[in-house]
């Protein structure tokens, strides 16, 4: 992978889709008392709110019309959810990145600019409705993320013991040819293991088998599990025990998978 120019610096936040987003943003900031990222409001092309889960901000959301200048409002049953996309920080300005990934042959959609960023969808990593996009800001992102960052670190994680995101799992039909793709698009980025590529210290990205290629689950690693789940019979909410730890019902989290693992834990 040497012969390519890196173009992703890291990741920079998961956006999740909802049919009514409140109802997830409430819950990881009022049932899980994790730091507001930005408030929940009309961004123009979306309603979205953010949440700061320590090391990554997760964006709840829904499109008003176009999902990157594609026609696609939510399609979704009432009351369900996905991990509708990916949103990675470029090592440089998105002009440039589109020469890059025209040289590489990587289809791109026509970018989407606004006065606070300009963003860019790549495609073929996964299937629709799923985004792959690149988003350059306008402003000191990095002064930014730690605000976020010492407003987790005053929460103490919230009620959950939340230290942050370990794994982003990405469902693959099949891993092995997945893999390519995401080689060169993260072709600056270490790898862990055999398809998993080390975002930053403690965050992972994981290619899984899959019934598609979507992000299938996220992994948050917590400081206890016992505390939290000590937490969750408390507070009403169900949860499933796990080989690596315990997961949130499918039912509280509109159908979304978020595992909770001990900090340290191997996730199978």
């Amino acid at each position: 992978m040497s012969d390519l120019f890196p173009v992703v610096r890291t990741l920079d936040h998961v956006m999740i889709e909802a049919e009514d987003p409140t109802v997830l943003f409430r819950l990881f900031v009022e049932g899980f008392g994790l730091p507001v990222a930005w408030e929940f409001g009309d961004y123009g092309d979306l309603w979205s709110g953010g949440v700061c889960a320590g090391n990554l901000n997760l964006e709840f959301g829904r499109f008003k019309e176009k999902r990157f200048g594609s026609l696609d409002i939510w399609e979704g049953s009432e009351g369900s959810a996905r991990f509708g996309g990916l949103a990675f920080e470029p090592t440089m300005p998105i002009t440039e990145v589109i020469s890059v990934l025209s040289e590489w042959g990587v289809p791109f959609g026509s970018g989407i600019a606004s006065e606070n960023w300009t963003e860019l969808e790549v495609k073929g990593l996964l299937d629709a409705p799923g985004i792959v996009f690149l988003a350059e800001y306008h402003f000191d992102r990095d002064a930014w993320q730690v605000s976020h960052r010492d407003a987790f670190a005053a929460s103490g994680g919230g009620s959950l013991g939340l230290i942050g995101v370990q794994e982003i799992q990405i469902g693959a039909r099949d891993v092995d040819e997945a893999a390519p793709a995401w080689d060169r698009f993260l072709c600056d980025i270490p790898k862990a293991d055999a398809g998993a590529w080390r975002l930053a210290e403690s965050l992972a990205l994981r290619l899984v088998p899959w019934g598609k290629d979507e992000v299938a689950s996220l992994v948050l690693r917590v400081k206890s599990v016992g505390r939290t789940m000590a937490f969750l019979e408390e507070a009403g909410i169900p949860a499933l025990e796990t080989l690596d730890g315990v997961a949130l019902d499918p039912s509280v989290t509109q159908g979304l998978h978020f595992q909770l693992v001990d900090a340290g834990t191997a996730v199978s």
